[in-house]
């Protein structure tokens, strides 16, 4: 049997959830995998600053938008934060599901280009079309930042004091893996 995720208890799981896993637990399909250095997260999708009241520490992150809340909007759009093409479209209902890939910009942990696929849920009556190029844009308020999934299950493996008393940086996080790894766990 698997065990109980954490959550956030006030109907904000959906948008700021405690974990990967609860983000997907809850529906959430975009996982943007990249680096948090001060307030903003770097990835394929360009520097994104991430809202205040969002929890974050210098190091691996991996960015959680709903994809309700992702904007689509039109290739020359001025203020879209970064663009695509829409690689597929599937009908749900009313609604269209888009898959949008973003093509490489340059993430700083390996320099190499790179290509993010971005979910977004487009309101009723959109008329849209593979192959389609495409703006996008995450409003801030939206965007949340969650453990690698692999830095989740090395502290799950811990000890709670060792949790507890760790920092953020990631010369820590490296000793408490060396730490696990060296006591078997």
């Amino acid at each position: 049997m698997g065990r109980p995720s954490r959550h956030d208890s006030g109907g904000r799981g959906c948008t700021r959830p405690a974990s990967l896993t609860v983000a997907r637990l809850r529906g959430g399909l975009n996982e943007i995998h990249g680096v948090v250095a001060g307030r903003p997260h770097h990835s394929p999708l360009g520097e994104l600053r991430l809202p205040d009241d969002v929890r974050v520490h210098d190091g691996p992150g991996v960015l959680v938008i709903r994809q309700e809340s992702v904007e689509v909007t039109g290739a020359a759009d001025p203020a879209a934060d970064t663009y695509g093409t829409l690689a597929a479209v599937r009908v749900v209902g009313a609604r269209r599901l888009v898959s949008i890939e973003v093509p490489g910009l340059v993430a700083p942990a390996d320099r190499d280009a790179q290509v993010a696929r971005v979910h977004a849920e487009l309101p009723p009556g959109s008329v849209v079309s593979p192959g389609q190029r495409v703006g996008v844009r995450f409003p801030t308020s939206a965007l949340a930042v969650v453990e690698p999934a692999a830095q989740q299950a090395v502290d799950s493996s811990l000890p709670a004091r060792e949790v507890a008393g760790r920092t953020s940086s990631s010369s820590d996080r490296r000793e408490a893996v060396d730490a696990a790894r060296r006591r078997g766990e």
